[in-house]
């Protein structure tokens, strides 16, 4: 049943990251890929989030997995985020491949520690 959890909740963080791109990203080329980026942010907070209730005992470990291994990982896309990435630095942009990779890092590793805090993860 946890296999089956896992794929549905996949589904809906996969279209989440989709409907992301597709509204944030649909203007001309910009900086920074807000859809990826926001895909990401908000995903490391909803994962810090489950992984701090889980730590206070508030989800089981299937919730956790069906929602971390499903939904989050399904909305977070580290390809998609490297491979832009990448193109810039191709392209000869390697300031904004360099802005592209220090934002989704620590705006990634914030987003975790806001949702481990919010929900008495740290202590």
């Amino acid at each position: 049943m946890t296999v089956l959890g896992v794929l549905l909740a996949g589904a809906v963080g996969a279209l989440g990251r989709h409907l992301l791109v597709v509204v944030l990203e649909s203007r001309p080329r910009r900086r920074l890929p807000v859809g990826i980026v926001m895909a990401n942010v908000g995903g490391s907070l909803l994962l810090g989030a489950l992984v701090g209730a889980r730590l206070a005992g508030d989800v089981t470990a299937t919730t956790l997995t069906v929602a971390g291994t499903g939904l989050c990982g399904a909305l977070t896309t580290w390809s998609t985020f490297v491979v832009d990435a990448a193109e810039r630095l191709e392209g000869g942009d390697g300031r904004e491949a360099a802005g592209i990779v220090a934002t989704s890092l620590v705006l990634g590793a914030a987003a975790a520690g806001l949702g481990l805090a919010l929900t008495g993860g740290l202590g």
